[in-house]
């Protein structure tokens, strides 16, 4: 939940795989759970994955998914101290 949390969070611009391993390490999660969560994604078709040399990019596709993890991010305020505000406490982006 958390990764989705990040993904949406973080927009539509395209992620690589170590800037979300680094971004949710500080929250305790280990960066093969993360992939493996990515590519979990991917097979559900949330998100593209896309080879550039040694670096795997993350693009997020139209799902309605998306809303759905939205409003529990929301509800439970996740990445925030409020509920909806993820600006408080938001994972760096690197």
């Amino acid at each position: 939940m958390l990764l989705a949390a990040w993904l949406a969070d973080f927009g539509d611009d395209p992620v690589y795989l170590q800037q979300v391993q680094a971004a949710l390490l500080p929250f305790g999660e280990a960066p093969s759970g993360v992939s493996n969560e990515l590519r979990e994604f991917v097979r559900q078709e949330m998100l593209h994955e896309i080879h550039d040399g040694r670096r795997v990019y993350f693009v997020r596709r139209e799902s309605p998914l998306w809303a759905a993890y939205g409003a529990i991010v929301a509800a439970y305020g996740l990445l925030g101290s409020d509920a909806g505000d993820t600006s408080a406490e938001e994972p760096a982006r690197t």
